[in-house]
Formats: C-alpha cells, structure tokens, sequence
C-alpha cells in the first residue's frame, strides 16, 4: 500500500513497483548503500553534508508535506499524539541502510519502507519519526553498531548541522532515538548489540539527570 499512495514526484525517489500478486517486485537501482559509503568512502565533510542535506530536501520538498484536510482528520483520529507531525508520506524506516546514493549521478533512491503507522498503512504518517530515525543513525550510530564499523568522521557533525540549519528541536530527537533504542533491547538477538543499545540508553539517563 505505501508504493501504491506514492504521487508522480515521489515516485522518482523509489524503486519501480510492479505488482505481481501476491508477490511485490521492485526495480534494481544502480548505486550503493548509503550506509557502505559512510563507512568505507573517503568522502569529505562537504560531501557528507551534501548527501545528508540532499536526504532532508528530498523529503522536505516531497514526502514531508502537509497532508490534505481529509487526511490529516483521519491522521489524528487515529494517532491522538500531541507531539506527531502529520505528513502526507513517511518513510518509516529512514536510515543509512535503507538509501542508495549514486555517486556517478547524486540520485537518492530510498527503499524498505515501513508502509504502516500504528492503525495507518500507506504512505500517510509522522515526520518526527523519520526524523528520530534518521537520529537513532547518524546521530547515536545505529549503522555503526549494526555494521560494527565507523561512519566516516564527519557525519555526525554535518548531520547536526543540516538540523541546526533546518530549525529542528535536537532535544526532541535525542531523546525519541534513545526510545528506539530501548524498545529495540528486547528485540535483537544479538547479545552485543543489545549491550550497546543499553549502554546507549543509560548514557542518555545518566546525562539527562
């Protein structure tokens, strides 16, 4: 259903649909994992603020838009959060691993979504949670500890920055990529990472005290 409520414009930013019931087929997409390149590339600052910036356009300009009003009563009769921030598509899963950048032509193909929000499955949901999504990654490095390999040094940095630049509440973040962090303990199997999550998550109680 989220290929499906995708408009034109969106449309350029995924892999092609094909529906084949009950099979979902998808185009190949030159590129590579946006996560690889930030861990083996040797990009430079202005290039990793570049791609991070191109992401947060993207969205901004197509995916992140004021749903319509017959949406957004749907939206809120169904979520009742004070904090969410309706959008007419979300992602849902928006983090290094799941966009391809090219490098030969700066395309930015985003690919796994989510396609549900609580009750909601499509394309309508919450743009705080792409964003916290995109926190929990290059902000606590959820690729990194998944990977077990360093993001290139200046990710963070530029990250901070676009959202600085963009006017984004940081302290709103923070703390919802922690919760990420702390509903996903239970769920990994794997003991290190369920370590570095905690880890994570009492660094963040810790400091916040």
């Amino acid at each position: 259903k989220w290929y499906e409520g995708l408009n034109e414009e969106q449309k350029l930013f995924v892999p092609r649909y094909y529906k084949k019931s009950p099979w979902l087929s998808l185009s190949y997409e030159p590129g590579t994992l946006l996560s690889d390149i930030l861990i083996y590339d040797d990009l430079s600052e202005g290039t990793v603020k570049h791609i991070i910036s191109k992401i947060f356009d993207i969205m901004e300009n197509y995916f992140w838009l004021e749903p319509d009003l017959d949406e957004r009563i749907m939206y809120i009769a169904r979520t009742m959060s004070l904090n969410s921030m309706p959008v007419k598509c979300m992602h849902g899963d928006l983090h290094a691993g799941n966009i391809i950048y090219n490098t030969n032509n700066d395309q930015v193909v985003f690919i796994d979504p989510r396609g549900q929000f609580g009750a909601l499955t499509g394309c309508l949901g919450d743009k705080l949670y792409d964003l916290i999504k995109l926190y929990h990654d290059f902000g606590w490095g959820y690729g990194e500890i998944i990977n077990g390999k360093r993001y290139s040094r200046y990710v963070f940095d530029a990250f901070i920055q676009v959202l600085h630049e963009r006017g984004y509440d940081m302290k709103q973040l923070v703390a919802g990529a922690v919760v990420l962090f702390a509903t996903m303990i239970p769920l990994h199997k794997n003991e290190k990472h369920k370590r570095e999550f905690l880890h994570i998550v009492r660094s963040y109680e810790y400091n916040d005290n």
